[in-house]
């Protein structure tokens, strides 16, 4: 549910970016990473 909320923002919003750490399969936002791949930042493991 958030990754679409997500998603719909990031069509209307073209300066939202994503930042994850190295959970973008776990979170579902590959749907966001393929359609914005300029906007989605994966910083790998932060512990």
């Amino acid at each position: 549910m958030f990754a679409d909320t997500f998603f719909k923002a990031g069509q209307k919003n073209k300066r939202l970016a994503v930042i994850v750490a190295d959970i973008s399969p776990a979170g579902s936002m590959e749907k966001f990473h393929r359609k914005f791949p300029k906007r989605f930042i994966n910083t790998g493991v932060a512990e």
